[in-house]
């Protein structure tokens, strides 16, 4: 069991990863797509543009980064 144990925070970790930076990459691909969604929302539609550049998207690129950083921190 000691052994499985890190295997499988390595592995949650990892699909961490994975799915943070599989969401921003999908929000810039379809960028206007999702600015419009966003604009709909009656209580974000003021602060639309705000949010869609700093919240959604660098926000998950610098979770995946920082859940890369601290992957690599501990294993040494």
């Amino acid at each position: 069991m000691r052994k499985i144990a890190p295997l499988i925070q390595t592995l949650v970790c990892y699909l961490f990863i994975i799915l943070f930076i599989y969401t921003a990459v999908s929000k810039l691909i379809d960028f206007e797509n999702f600015q419009i969604q966003l604009a709909q929302s009656p209580l974000l539609s003021v602060y639309a543009e705000f949010i869609v550049y700093t919240k959604k998207i660098s926000i998950g690129i610098v979770i995946a980064l920082l859940l890369l950083v601290s992957k690599r921190t501990l294993q040494q």
